[in-house]
């Protein structure tokens, strides 16, 4: 099978990284682009179905963009401007992401991106307080603009 991919390959000027490469099936799972594919049982079709999920590790990358660019504005900077950066890399996430099953990744990036904005929101305004939830929730941020990254993978 490999033999025959080089084949194909090599027709096209392409090789085959052999290293990294590695057949498997699909119920064990593969990442490719940055998505986790794998076969997964539905309970609603009673058949197994192939799914495919945003890799943990891109998510964790792009949690430390947002941490980073956040990171980068002087504590001067007002909100909405930090918001404006963070919505550009928020939207350019989710229209990858969105042709798989990205929910709860997108979930979590949004409360991520809510914690580290109550963070700078905190250090800005000389807070104390340990969280700021009560005093900043999330609707805080969305109501400053802030992108809801769920609603952006429809």
């Amino acid at each position: 099978m490999i033999v025959k991919l080089k084949e194909q390959l090599s027709a096209l000027s392409l090789i085959l990284n052999e290293e990294k490469t590695k057949v498997c099936h699909v119920r064990e799972g593969f990442n490719f682009l940055g998505f986790t594919c794998k076969e997964a049982y539905s309970y609603s079709s009673l058949k197994p179905v192939r799914i495919k999920f945003p890799n943990p590790q891109r998510v964790v990358g792009m949690q430390r963009k947002i941490k980073e660019a956040v990171k980068e504005f002087p504590l001067g900077v007002h909100l909405t401007e930090v918001i404006k950066t963070i919505n550009r890399k928020l939207s350019g996430w989710a229209q990858y992401f969105k042709v798989g099953n990205s929910y709860d990744a997108a979930l979590k990036l949004s409360n991520y991106t809510c914690l580290q904005l109550r963070i700078f929101w905190r250090r800005r305004k000389q807070r104390k307080d340990i969280n700021g939830y009560r005093k900043w929730p999330n609707d805080y941020f969305y109501n400053k603009g802030l992108h809801y990254v769920p609603k952006l993978l429809r």
